[in-house]
This record gives C-alpha cells, sequence and structure tokens, in this order.
C-alpha cells in the first residue's frame, strides 16, 4: 500500500473512532485500518501478528479493541472466520445477512431484503418457539471464485 493510500486509511479510521466516541489511540488505528484494507475475515491472533508488526502491543489489547469495536458496531464477528468491518457503522450485527465465500474467505455484507427478516420470525422462529437473534450466515461460492 502506498503512502497516500495509507495515510486516507489512517485519517478515516481517526474520524470513524472520534464518530463512534472511542479514543483514537495507535493500536485501535492500527486495527481498524487493517480490518479495512482486508478482503477476508482476520482472527484476533492475525490481528496481533499484524498490527505488531507496528508497534509494541500485547493480545489482551487486541481483544479489548475488538470487544470496543464490536459494542461500536463498527465490526462483527463472522462465523469461526474472524472480524470484518462493518459496512453500515453503528447497526446491529443481526441486521445484516452475510455471505461468506467458502474458496477465498471473502464476506459480503447485504442488508435484509424487503420483509424476509419478519418473515424467517414468523415462519421458523415462532413456530418452533425458538427466540432467536444474530447475524445471518450464507455460504457459497462468491462470482471470483466461480
Amino acid at each position: 500500500m502506498n503512502q497516500v493510500a495509507r495515510a486516507k486509511q489512517v485519517k478515516w479510521a481517526r474520524e470513524i473512532l472520534k464518530s463512534a466516541g472511542l479514543r483514537q489511540t495507535e493500536a485501535r488505528v492500527a486495527v481498524l485500518t487493517i480490518l479495512f484494507s482486508s478482503r477476508t475475515p482476520q482472527t484476533a491472533f492475525e490481528l496481533h501478528r499484524l498490527v505488531s508488526e507496528q508497534m509494541k502491543v500485547d493480545r489482551v489489547s487486541i481483544y479489548r479493541i475488538l470487544t470496543a469495536f464490536r459494542r461500536a458496531g463498527l465490526i462483527h464477528h463472522v462465523a469461526d472466520k474472524g472480524f470484518v468491518i462493518c459496512s453500515h457503522p453503528g447497526q446491529e450485527e443481526d441486521a445484516h445477512l452475510y455471505l461468506i465465500c467458502e474458496d477465498c474467505d471473502s464476506v459480503e455484507e447485504i442488508g435484509w431484503p424487503n420483509g424476509l427478516r419478519e418473515s424467517i420470525r414468523r415462519q421458523v422462529l415462532m413456530p418452533a418457539h425458538f427466540n432467536g437473534a444474530g447475524p445471518v450466515q450464507i455460504t457459497g461460492l462468491c462470482a471470483r471464485c466461480r
């Protein structure tokens, strides 16, 4: 990544943190920048490794950063894949559907099609007497991998 692109991402990360009411520490900016520039989910372990290449940070700090980001609605945890940047910051994780490519691990976050969320509640959850919440994740092959 060139210096201009990196500077834009860092500026964007600082603005996002400020708008979310979070302190703009270098570690937080680094985690947000990595997630923003990644096509695939990143695990806490991988984020620690990547941030450690830039600065000294312990694993516990990475977990705390991820927890703060999730609470602020900046990132989502996708299945066992890892964390991804939220394309609709501030919204709950279950407000979207996640399309996960089984081949390249890319994740696409999309909004619920009209009526589908309520239809699932009415036709699946209610008859089963199941009180469900959380994101819906669909796996398959993305356009690049087909």
